[in-house]
């Protein structure tokens, strides 16, 4: 009697000592890709930061050149998120019931080749 009790410790510590391991293990496998996640999501930041950086050099340069002005790109923005988005928001109804007080103008002629031309008017 008591040799099985002995025995029925000694597989309960076992099978505790085994479980330990096994979520040890499992705790390090989570903290490698915590750690690989932290890494790669920093990555993201340090490029989106740079992306946000050369998007605000386009605006400004198409600003400083005549071809978008200030009130385009919003009127353009606006038209992105509505073709994006089903359902348009307050906001975005109260902003599109303003009129628009500058005349269209024509396009400006370009000194890229027609084909950059073309790429570019995909932009807006």
């Amino acid at each position: 009697m008591v040799v099985s009790l002995i025995c029925g410790f000694l597989l309960i510590a076992v099978a505790l000592l085994g479980r330990e391991w096994f979520i040890n293990q499992e705790r390090k496998r989570l903290f490698e890709l915590y750690n690989h996640l932290s890494r790669d999501l920093a990555d993201q930041r340090v490029h989106l930061g740079q992306y946000v950086q050369e998007l605000h050099v386009l605006r400004q340069i198409l600003m400083d050149s005549g071809t978008v002005n200030e009130e385009e790109l919003m009127r353009l923005h606006l038209q992105l998120i509505q073709d994006s988005s089903p359902a348009p928001s307050p906001v975005e109804v109260s902003v599109e019931a303003v009129p628009t007080t500058e005349p269209s103008r024509s396009p400006e002629p370009s000194v890229l080749p027609s084909e950059e031309v073309s790429k570019n008017r995909t932009l807006h």
